[in-house]
């Protein structure tokens, strides 16, 4: 087990026996609060966020001997949080600068910047996710709503949308195990849920929508274009 404090400490538990949490070599590293934490799937490779600004990357295969690989930053305010795709081979860091940055760490010792900054234009980046599928990156902010990216290529991520999500600010967003349903809640006291799959959604919104129109309302009414019907 693995937490990150106030005083920029990674603290580490041997959780053997759950009922007797035996605790291991601290690891000192942040000049400032930890705010959030983000591993690969093998647990193997931690990334700290942190007040002072930086994203830390920490080799903890060996519990007893966690070794930070890496420091990466380039915001310009706190970094919220981290998070790491389940393939393992991107590092992303959020901001209260409103900026969202990737870092290819296929050699995590090495981190190397992938194309500029994702912004949320107002706001800060308070929480991120990614699916299980890890083809979607989702941010929640204080700018009342959760904003989506394809990131099926980190290199060239590609907005997808921005989802209203409270009357205020949003502090956590999730996705399920099943890669269906994303969750988000903020300081409204409410938890929000969207089957986010445009697929699915797409079979919602056609099966409220009565009869698929037909090739003369089409023709009627989209003149010029084949007939492409949205529902079948």
């Amino acid at each position: 087990l693995l937490a990150g404090d106030d005083s920029g400490q990674v603290r580490v538990w041997d959780m053997s026996d759950p009922t007797d949490p035996r605790p291991l070599p601290t690891v000192a590293g942040a000049k400032g609060e930890i705010l959030g934490l983000g591993f690969t799937p093998d647990g193997r490779i931690l990334a700290t966020a942190s007040s002072d600004k930086k994203v830390r990357i920490y080799d903890v295969a060996n519990p007893e001997h966690v070794r930070l690989l890496a420091t990466v930053g380039g915001f310009a305010s706190y970094a919220y949080d981290a998070a790491i795709p389940p393939d393992g081979r991107t590092l992303i860091g959020g901001s209260a600068d409103g900026a969202i940055r990737l870092w290819d760490i296929v050699d995590p010792s090495h981190p190397r910047l992938l194309g500029p900054p994702l912004s949320i234009k107002t706001g800060e980046v308070f929480q991120l996710a990614v699916s299980p599928d890890g083809h979607t990156l989702a941010a929640a902010s204080t700018a009342h709503a959760v904003w989506l990216w394809d990131i099926a290529d980190p290199s060239h991520p590609q907005l997808l949308d921005t989802l209203a999500a409270a009357q205020d600010e949003v502090f956590n967003v999730r996705f399920d195990p099943a890669g269906h349903v994303m969750s988000a809640s903020g300081s409204d006291s409410t938890v929000h849920f969207w089957n986010y799959q445009p697929a699915v959604a797409a079979r919602m919104v056609c099966s409220a929508a009565g009869a698929p129109i037909t090739r003369a309302e089409w023709a009627q009414y989209v003149q010029g274009a084949s007939y492409r019907p949205p529902c079948r």
